[in-house]
């Protein structure tokens, strides 16, 4: 019995070789890499991690691309107290390369005139965003000269939403120690003719800008001796006016304006 079974399992092991000779023998060479099959879906995502933490602040400046306020626009004047007939200067940075600026002094919530007079912007901001401009006086209307005093503020108002102020002390007219005795004389007229005006006492070259009725009729220089003459065309209705001529230096003088028929 014994026996029959080792010749079962010689005749096992010679069939299994033999297969397995067939098979190395009739296997070939590797072929060449088939097309990749479809992905497959994806698998459900993971839960988000931890916030990193906040960077730094940084700058955000709308004007770049033309629109927006610029929160770095800034304006300085050249004077922190003067008056209003006195001549300043003022400096302006952080605008709109070719931004128009309009600069007005806010005297309070219902009054705020453009400064040198006017309705339009004075300056133009350069290639940098900044500007310069010399003004001769704040304003020469005595009604807008009787209510400016104390700390007002300069405000410069850009075309393209820029808006800087700076505060400035607005003080009372005051003369030059060599203009005490300025003086002003004008020969009587009838509505649209001319005036004959003379003025003297006047700083040397000092600009002087001459109104009447809240109305600039003339502007003038004094010459080398503070005197000046000029004949004004007077268009105002008849009465009796207070005419006024202020330098930019400071002086100040009055005469009287004789407005009638013959």
């Amino acid at each position: 019995m014994s026996k029959l079974f080792r010749i079962q399992g010689i005749t096992t092991a010679l069939v299994f070789s033999a297969i397995m000779f067939a098979l190395i023998a009739c296997s070939g060479s590797e072929g060449s890499q088939g097309v990749q099959g479809p992905q497959g879906l994806p698998g459900n995502p993971g839960a988000p991690g931890a916030q990193g933490p906040a960077g730094p602040a940084g700058y955000s400046n709308d004007n770049a691309s033309g629109g927006g306020q610029n929160s770095l626009a800034a304006i300085i004047v050249s004077k922190s107290s003067l008056s209003m007939s006195e001549p300043f200067d003022l400096y302006g940075s952080g605008f709109i390369s070719g931004e128009p600026v309009l600069i007005s002094l806010r005297i309070d919530s219902t009054l705020s005139p453009v400064v040198g007079g006017g309705s339009s912007a004075q300056v133009v901001a350069n290639a940098a965003g900044a500007f310069t401009i010399s003004f001769d006086s704040i304003s020469t209307k005595a009604d807008i000269i009787s209510r400016a005093n104390g700390i007002v503020s300069l405000v410069a108002e850009g075309g393209q939403g820029n808006l800087a102020s700076v505060p400035v002390v607005i003080v009372k007219n005051s003369k030059s120690f060599t203009s005490v005795s300025s003086s002003l004389i004008a020969t009587p007229v009838e509505s649209g003719g001319i005036s004959a005006i003379y003025g003297s006492g006047f700083i040397p070259e000092e600009v002087i800008s001459i109104s009447a009725g809240d109305k600039i009729l003339a502007g003038t220089s004094a010459n080398s001796d503070g005197a000046f003459s000029i004949d004004v065309t007077v268009t105002l209705a008849n009465g009796l006016y207070s005419m006024i001529a202020i330098g930019t230096k400071g002086s100040e003088a009055t005469a009287p304006l004789l407005i009638s028929s013959k």
